[in-house]
C-alpha cells in the first residue's frame, strides 16, 4: 500500500480539514470509508437507487469499482430507455 502525502496551506490542522471532508461524503450518500478504503453507503440513498434503477450496493471496495459502474450504467440506460431518454 502507498503511502501520501497531505498537502494543506500553511496553519490549517489536518483534523480540520478530515471534519470538512466527512461532512461532504455525509451530502454525497457515504456513511463512512472503512481503513481499507471500502466506502459504506447510506441506507436511506441506497433505497432511492433501488427504488429507482433496481440497483443495491452496500458497500464498494476500491477493486470492484469498474464492475459496479458497469452494472450501473447498464441500469440507468435501462431505466432511461424506459421513460423515452435513449433509443
Amino acid at each position: 500500500m502507498r503511502s501520501h502525502e497531505v498537502m494543506l496551506p500553511p496553519h490549517f490542522p489536518l483534523e480540520d480539514a478530515l471534519q470538512i471532508n466527512e461532512a461532504g461524503l455525509h451530502l454525497d450518500g457515504i456513511e463512512k470509508i472503512g481503513p481499507d478504503g471500502t466506502v459504506y453507503f447510506a441506507e436511506k440513498n441506497m433505497a432511492i437507487f433501488k427504488q429507482v434503477l433496481g440497483y443495491e450496493c452496500t458497500s464498494l471496495q476500491l477493486s470492484d469499482v469498474e464492475d459496479w459502474a458497469r452494472e450501473l450504467q447498464a441500469k440507468y440506460e435501462a431505466f432511461a430507455k424506459g421513460v423515452g431518454k435513449v433509443s
